[in-house]
C-alpha cells in the first residue's frame, strides 16, 4: 500500500525535458542574474539567494519549497514511514504504511499490532484463558499448554519451561519458578537448602564473622562467603592483613605482635648500659628487651664513657666511636693561633684545635695584625689608620699623639673651649679652636658683624656695641633721634628704634628738617608713651607735619614765644586719640587779656585770653570735635602762612591725626574744618 508521489513526480520532470536541448545549457537567459549561482536565474528560480533552492533541486521535509513547485514538503525524498492505528491503541498495521515529514493523524511510528481493528489486542494486552484469541499478540492463545506442565500459558508466567509453574517451588536460581511474581530472595517461599550461608562483614575488609550468618541466594550487602575475620570491628585485621607490632592479632593467626610483625624493631645488647648497643648482638621483637637498645654503634660495650655520644677527650682513646683518637674535635683540645710575626700574639683567623701545641702557634688570639710585629694588644696606639694596640678601634681618642679639638655645635667655624674631647681626626662637629662665645648661636663668632639684638655676635666681650647699630632694632633703642644723629652725622631718615624709659618704640627719625633729629611718634603709640619729657633734649620747640590730600607734606617748626622763654614747652599724653603740647603753663596763662601763642617757624602766632582758661596749647586729635568758625581765626591764618614746604616724607601711617585744636575763646581754635584751608587732610607730631 506505500505509495510515493516523489518517484511519478521524479518521472514527469524528466518526460518533461527537452531532449534537442544542450547538456551544458541551463536554460538562464543571456543577462538574467543568477544571484545564488545554482545555475536559474531570478524569473525561473523561487529563491534566488538559495543555491539549495531551483527547480531540479530534491523536496525535502525542512518547510521549504526546494523544488519550486509551488507546494511545501510534498514527497520530500527524507519523509518518514507510519503505520495506520485503526482501533486506536497505539500500535500500527504493518500492512498499510503511509510516507509524509509528519505524524499523519490516526498513524503510530510502530508496526506491532497483530489486530488493527480491535482496541483490546496488542502487545502485551492481558489473555483470557476463556477465549482462543492471541491478545497480546505472541502468537499463541491463552489456553494453550505449550510446555506440558498442566498449566495453560494464561495461567502461568513460562508456558515454554514445565519447570515454571504455580506449583513449582522457588529456589536459588533467577526464575520465578512459582510465578508469584518474585523470585530467589525476594520471595518468601524461597527453598532455603537452595541458598548458601554468607557471614557479616562489618569492618568491609573482605572477611566475615563466623558468628553472624544468614542465608541467601547472593549475598546481601554487608556479607561475604568467608568466615574467617577474627576481628570484625577493624579493617586491619584479617587473614591478609600485615601482622605490627600495634597490640593486635593483625593477620587472625592466634598470636599478638610476634617477632615477625612487619615493623618489630632490632634490639642491640647494651651491655655497659650506656645506651648504644653492640651490632653484634642483635634481636628482633616489638617490645624492647631487657638489657638491649634500639642503637648498634658502640664501639666499646664494655666502657660505659665510650659511645657515639662520649665527649672525645686528649686521653689517647677514640670516646666517640669515630674511629679517630685525640682528633682536634676533642672536647679539651686548646685552640691554638698562628704567630706569623713571631710577637708572642696569634692570629684569630688562623685557628685551629689540637690535644699538642703545632708549630708556630700560641694559645693567645688577639693579634689584629700577625704580620707587623709592631702591632699587637701590647702596642701603643698612634694616628696613624692602624689599629696599633689591636682594641677594635683605629687612632681613637687615647691615642699617644691624639690632638684636641672643640665643639662646634652651631656650624659657624668656632668651637666651644668648655666642650673639648681629643681624636685624631676632627670629629663631626668640632673645630681645632676653642675662640666661640656662643656656641648655640651660629650668627656669633670672632669676626662676625655685631647686630642690635642683645648678644655680642664678634665675641669681643661686649653687646651691641658699634655706634652704628644704635637704633637698629628694639634691643639699641636709642633715647631718641637726635641720639643716633648725635651718634651717627649721616644717619638716613627713615625708621628707628627709641627706648628711654625701658619700653621701646619704633618712630621715625627725621634727620634733615630744621638741623634734623627729631622723633616724629607714631599716632598707635598715643596713650602709652609715659612722660615724652624725659626723652627730650630740647624743652622750647615741637615740629608739626602737615599733608594734603594730594600727598603734599608741609612742616612747621613751633617755638616758645620770646616772652616766656623761660618756660618749657610740654608734651602731654592726654589719651589714646589726644595729645597736647602746652606752651604757657596753666597757671600763668589763665589771666583774662594775656597775649598767648606760639612762634611757628620764626612767625609769632598770638591771640588775647578772653576768658581767663588756660588756653596757650595745641592738641593732635584723631578724631577731631566740630567747631563752629567765627570770622576771626587769627590761628589758623597764621598756620597756613607759616607752614613751609618738606624736604622729606614721613610714611603715612604717621598722619592719623585729622584735627588740630588751638586753645584760645573759640575764636582761634580749627578742627576738622582746618582741612578745608589748602587742601589739608591730616597732621604728625615730633619732638627734639
Amino acid at each position: 500500500m506505500r505509495g510515493s508521489l516523489l518517484t511519478f513526480s521524479l518521472l514527469a520532470l524528466l518526460a518533461c525535458k527537452d531532449d534537442s536541448s544542450d547538456s551544458t545549457d541551463t536554460g538562464v537567459p543571456v543577462g538574467l542574474p543568477d544571484d545564488d549561482g545554482d545555475g536559474f536565474d531570478q524569473e525561473s528560480d523561487c529563491d534566488d539567494n538559495d543555491a539549495a533552492v531551483n527547480p531540479e533541486a530534491a523536496e525535502l521535509c525542512d518547510g521549504v519549497d526546494n523544488n519550486c513547485d509551488g507546494v511545501t514538503d510534498t514527497d520530500a525524498t527524507d519523509q518518514s514511514a507510519w503505520y495506520q492505528d485503526a482501533d486506536g491503541d497505539s500500535f500500527g498495521d504493518a500492512a498499510v504504511e503511509l510516507l509524509a515529514c509528519t505524524q499523519p493523524e490516526g498513524a503510530v511510528a510502530n508496526a506491532e499490532d497483530c489486530d488493527d481493528s480491535t482496541a483490546d489486542t496488542y502487545p502485551g494486552a492481558p489473555e483470557s484463558c476463556e477465549e482462543e484469541i492471541d491478545r497480546n499478540c505472541d502468537g499463541s492463545v491463552g489456553y494453550a499448554d505449550n510446555d506440558g506442565d498442566g498449566w495453560a500459558a494464561c495461567q502461568e508466567c513460562d508456558d515454554g519451561e514445565a519447570a515454571v509453574n504455580p506449583d513449582a517451588q522457588e529456589v536459588c536460581n533467577g526464575v520465578d519458578d512459582d510465578c508469584d511474581g518474585a523470585m530467589d530472595d525476594n520471595d518468601d517461599s524461597l527453598d532455603l537448602s537452595s541458598a548458601t550461608t554468607y557471614y557479616q562483614d562489618a569492618d568491609a575488609d573482605g572477611f566475615g564473622d563466623l558468628d553472624f550468618t544468614t542465608q541467601s541466594c547472593v549475598a546481601p550487602a554487608g556479607y561475604v562467603a568467608d568466615a574467617t575475620d577474627c576481628e570484625d570491628a577493624d579493617t586491619t585485621v584479617n587473614p591478609a592483613a600485615t601482622e605490627l607490632c600495634d597490640g593486635l592479632d593483625n593477620n587472625c593467626d592466634g598470636t599478638v605482635d610476634e617477632a615477625s610483625a612487619a615493623d618489630a624493631a632490632t634490639w642491640y645488647a647494651d651491655t655497659d648500659q650506656d645506651g648504644y648497643g653492640d651490632a653484634d648482638y642483635g634481636t628482633s621483637a616489638c617490645e624492647q628487651p631487657t638489657g638491649y637498645v634500639s642503637d648498634a654503634t658502640d664501639c666499646d660495650d664494655g666502657e660505659a664513657t665510650v659511645s657515639p655520644a662520649g665527649t672525645e677527650l686528649c686521653d689517647g682513646v677514640d670516646n666517640n666511636c669515630d674511629g679517630s683518637v685525640d682528633e682536634s674535635s676533642a672536647a679539651d683540645a686548646p685552640t691554638w693561633y698562628g704567630d706569623a710575626d713571631g710577637d708572642g700574639y696569634g692570629d684569630p683567623g688562623s685557628a685551629s684545635r689540637a690535644c699538642s701545641q703545632p708549630s708556630g702557634s700560641v694559645a693567645d688570639d688577639a693579634d689584629c695584625d700577625d704580620g707587623e710585629r709592631a702591632v699587637n694588644p701590647a702596642a701603643t696606639e698612634l694616628c696613624d689608620s692602624i689599629d696599633n694596640n689591636c682594641d677594635g678601634a683605629i687612632d681613637e681618642s687615647s691615642a699617644a699623639d691624639a690632638a684636641t679639638w672643640y665643639a662646634d655645635a652651631d656650624n659657624d667655624g668656632f668651637g666651644d673651649a668648655s666642650s673639648t674631647s681629643r681624636a685624631c681626626s676632627a670629629p663631626a662637629s668640632t673645630v681645632a679652636n676653642s675662640t666661640d662665645c656662643d656656641d648655640g648661636d651660629g650668627t656669633a663668632y670672632p669676626s662676625a658683624t655685631e647686630i642690635c639684638d642683645g648678644d655680642d655676635e664678634d665675641c669681643d666681650g661686649s653687646v651691641d656695641d658699634p655706634a652704628d647699630l644704635l637704633g637698629s632694632g628694639a634691643a639699641c633703642g636709642a633715647i631718641n633721634c637726635n641720639d643716633i644723629l648725635n651718634t651717627r652725622t649721616s644717619a638716613p631718615d627713615g625708621e628707628y628704634w627709641v627706648d628711654w624709659d625701658g619700653s621701646a618704640m619704633e618712630v621715625y627719625c627725621d634727620m634733615t628738617t630744621s638741623g634734623g633729629g627729631w622723633t616724629v611718634i607714631h599716632p598707635d603709640n598715643i596713650g602709652s608713651l609715659g612722660d615724652l619729657d624725659d626723652m627730650r633734649d630740647e624743652m622750647d620747640r615741637v615740629m608739626a607735619y602737615l599733608r594734603t590730600t594730594t600727598g603734599v607734606q608741609y612742616y612747621t617748626e613751633l617755638e616758645q614765644l620770646p616772652a616766656f622763654s623761660t618756660y618749657d614747652v610740654t608734651a602731654e599724653d592726654i589719651n589714646t586719640t589726644t595729645f597736647r603740647f602746652t606752651f604757657i603753663p596753666r597757671s600763668v596763662a589763665a589771666v583774662a587779656g594775656m597775649t598767648q601763642g606760639m612762634r611757628s617757624n620764626g612767625s609769632d602766632l598770638t591771640f588775647t585770653n578772653c576768658d581767663a582758661n588756660p588756653n596757650s596749647y595745641i592738641e593732635f586729635w584723631k578724631t577731631g570735635t566740630s567747631y563752629t568758625f567765627n570770622a576771626d581765626y587769627t590761628m589758623s591764618k597764621y598756620w597756613r602762612d607759616s607752614k613751609l614746604a618738606s624736604t622729606i616724607t614721613v610714611p603715612d601711617d604717621y598722619f592719623t591725626f585729622t584735627a588740630i585744636h588751638f586753645g584760645g575763646c573759640g575764636t582761634h581754635s580749627t578742627s576738622a574744618y582746618w582741612s578745608a584751608y589748602d587742601s589739608m587732610k591730616d597732621a604728625a607730631f615730633a619732638v627734639r
